[in-house]
């Protein structure tokens, strides 16, 4: 609960908690990476996702699954010439197909 000036009490609203002295309701500040929780802490997105626009939701990127794959930090990249996303690792790097015989393009 918040202490007020005047001797009353207060609760925090969404995405803060009061300070150690329960005179203000604080949040943390977030690390790239991290979003913010209801209860004003931060928490890391897990890997291949990232926070959204308003910092309270970890998002993943829909990529195209021909020409793009998905880092780790939950963004779309594009593969490389002559590479294509790989559905072996979830689309989540680029290969190249090795052509055997000369003929082969």
């Amino acid at each position: 609960m918040l202490r007020f000036v005047n001797g009353t009490c207060g609760e925090c609203g969404e995405f803060t908690y009061v300070n150690e002295d329960q005179t203000e309701c604080i949040s943390e500040e977030c690390e790239e990476g991290e979003i913010l929780l209801e209860d004003g802490t931060c928490s890391m997105c897990s890997d291949y996702s990232h926070p959204d626009a308003e910092v309270r939701t970890c998002i993943t990127d829909t990529c195209n699954n021909v020409t793009e794959f998905l880092t780790i930090e939950g963004i779309c990249d594009v593969c490389g010439d002559y590479e294509y996303s790989d559905p072996e690792t979830g689309f989540k790097s680029c290969t190249t197909d090795v052509c055997q015989e000369e003929t082969e393009i």
